[in-house]
C-alpha cells in the first residue's frame, strides 16, 4: 500500500506535522548506541547528571518519523489531551518492537534533547510494521526525536505474582549483573546467592506459561544465568551442582557450546571421565577453533592414559609375573607334585609337615584336621544309627550322614588347595 507524503498530511483534517528539526540522514558524529550500529545517537542538547540506572522509569517526550520520508508515526506531546509525557523504560529489550528508543534513553542524562536513528528495522518495528497503532511501514527506518525529562530507579520489592512479564525479565537481569560484578570481585558465594535470586524471579511456573518469541527471550535471560552459576560452582568445586546448572542450558539447546565446556569440566572434576570427553569432543566439533575447549580436551586425553597405565600396573602387580615355560614344554612355575606317602592315622597325618620339608600352613592344618574330626563324627553316628534298630534316632543318623560326608570331602578339598597356594610361595622363598 502506498504511503501518504508529507503535503498530504498537511491537507488532513487533523493537526499539521510538526517542524522537522533534525537531519533526516545520521551526523557524522553519531555515536553507536549498540554494537552492530543499528541504533546511533546525535546529541543536540547536553544533559545533566546521571544516565538512569537500567530498567529506570524515563519520562520523556518525542516525536518519531518514518525514513527517508519523514512522517510522523507518533508524537508525544500530541498523543493526548494533557500532553503528558511518555514512560520509557531505560534499556527494556524485552519487547517485541521499539527496543531502540529503550536502549538509546538508557545512554541520556536529565535535560539531554538527541535525535536517535534506527537504522535496523530489528530495533524498530521490524520486517512487518506496525498496521494497527502507531503506524509504520515495514522494514522501516526511524528518527527520533528525543527529551529526556526525569527518571527515577526500578521499583524493588514488588510481589513477583504482581509483575508484568517484562519487569520480572528485568528484574532477574539486574541480578544476573549485580552477580558478575561480585564474581569479578572474587566473592563466589554473594554471586551464586544473587544469580539464585535471578531465578526465582523466571521459577519454572513461569517459564511453563510461555512459548514462542517470549519463551525464546525470557532463555536468553536464564541461560546465562545457568552458566554463570555453573562457572562460580567449578571455582568452588562443587562439580555435581555445576554439571546440574550446564545440563539445564543443554536440554534446551543441546549445542551450546559453553554448556557442553562447563559440563564437560565439572564430569571430569566428578572422575567421570568418559562423559566428560563425549562433551568436551561434542564442543570441539561444533566449534574447532576454541582454543581452550581443544586444551581441555587434550589435557583430559592425557589423564586418560595415565588412569589406563596405572590400572595396568596395579593388576600386573597383583597377578605376579608370568609363567616361564620350560625346555621339555610345559610352564615350571609351579614345582613338581610330592609324591604320595603311605596312608597314615588321621590325627597322625594332621600333625606331619608337608612334603618337601616345609610345614604345612596354618590353616590348611586346621582344616584337615576339621575334616578328621567332621569324618570320626560320621562314623560314630553310623555306628550309632545300625545299633539303634532302625529307631527314629537311626533313621535320623542315617540321613546326616551323607551330609557329614559332604562336608568333610569340602573341608579336606579346602585343605588341599591351601596346601598348594602356600607350597610355591614357600619354594620360592
Amino acid at each position: 500500500m502506498e504511503q501518504p507524503t508529507h503535503e498530504e498530511h498537511e491537507q488532513d483534517a487533523g493537526p499539521p506535522q510538526p517542524p522537522i528539526t533534525v537531519p533526516l540522514s545520521p551526523p557524522e558524529d553519531c555515536v553507536q548506541v549498540t554494537e552492530d550500529g543499528g541504533v546511533l545517537k546525535h546529541i543536540l542538547t547536553e544533559g545533566s547528571g546521571e544516565v538512569p540506572m537500567l530498567h529506570a522509569r524515563c519520562l520523556v517526550h518525542f516525536i518519531g518519523r518514518c525514513l527517508p520520508s519523514g512522517d510522523v508515526f507518533l508524537n508525544s506531546k500530541e498523543d493526548s489531551q494533557a500532553a503528558e509525557p511518555y514512560i520509557v523504560v531505560a534499556g527494556r529489550d524485552t519487547t517485541q518492537r521499539a527496543t531502540g528508543l529503550n536502549l538509546a534513553v538508557a545512554t541520556m542524562r536529565a535535560g539531554e534533547r538527541a535525535a536517535v536513528y534506527v537504522t535496523d528495522p530489528a530495533y524498530g518495528y521490524g520486517e512487518k510494521g506496525s498496521f494497527s497503532f502507531p503506524s509504520v511501514p515495514p522494514s522501516c527506518q526511524l528518527v527520533y526525536e528525543v527529551d529526556m525529562i526525569a527518571w527515577e530507579p526500578p521499583a524493588e520489592g514488588v510481589d513477583r505474582r504482581t509483575m508484568l512479564y517484562e519487569e520480572r525479565l528485568e528484574a532477574a537481569e539486574r541480578r544476573r549483573k549485580e552477580g558478575n560484578a561480585l564474581f569479578g570481585e572474587g566473592k563466589y558465594t554473594e554471586a551464586l546467592a544473587k544469580y539464585a535470586m535471578a531465578l526465582s524471579y523466571c521459577d519454572e511456573d513461569f517459564m511453563l506459561q510461555l512459548h514462542g518469541p517470549h519463551l525464546d527471550k525470557a532463555e536468553e535471560v536464564t541461560n546465562p544465568v545457568y552458566l554463570n552459576m555453573a562457572a562460580v560452582q567449578l571455582k568452588q568445586g562443587d562439580f555435581a551442582a555445576a554439571a546440574h546448572n550446564a545440563t539445564q542450558v543443554l536440554v534446551r539447546d543441546p549445542k551450546h557450546i559453553k554448556a557442553l565446556f562447563r559440563r564437560g569440566k565439572a564430569r571430569a572434576g566428578m572422575g567421570r571421565t568418559v562423559e566428560a570427553l563425549e562433551d568436551l569432543s561434542s564442543a570441539a566439533t561444533l566449534d574447532p577453533e576454541d582454543r581452550e575447549v581443544q586444551r581441555e580436551l587434550l589435557a583430559l586425553k592425557r589423564l586418560q592414559k595415565e588412569e589406563q597405565k596405572a590400572g595396568a600396573s596395579l593388576f600386573k602387580g597383583a597377578l605376579g609375573p608370568p609363567p616361564k615355560p620350560k625346555p621339555g614344554g610345559g610352564l615350571n612355575d609351579m614345582p613338581p607334585e610330592p609324591q604320595q606317602q603311605q596312608e597314615q592315622p588321621e590325627a597322625a597325618a594332621a600333625e606331619e609337615p608337608a612334603a618337601g620339608g616345609a610345614a604345612e600352613p596354618p590353616a590348611a592344618a586346621a582344616a584337615a584336621a576339621a575334616a578328621a574330626a567332621a569324618r570320626r563324627t560320621a562314623a560314630a553316628r553310623d555306628v550309632s544309627g545300625r545299633s539303634s534298630g532302625g529307631g527314629s534316632r537311626g533313621r535320623g543318623g542315617g540321613l546326616l550322614q551323607p551330609l557329614f560326608a559332604l562336608l568333610a570331602a569340602l573341608l579336606g578339598w579346602l585343605g588341599q588347595l591351601l596346601g598348594l597356594v602356600k607350597r610355591p610361595q614357600a619354594a620360592r622363598r
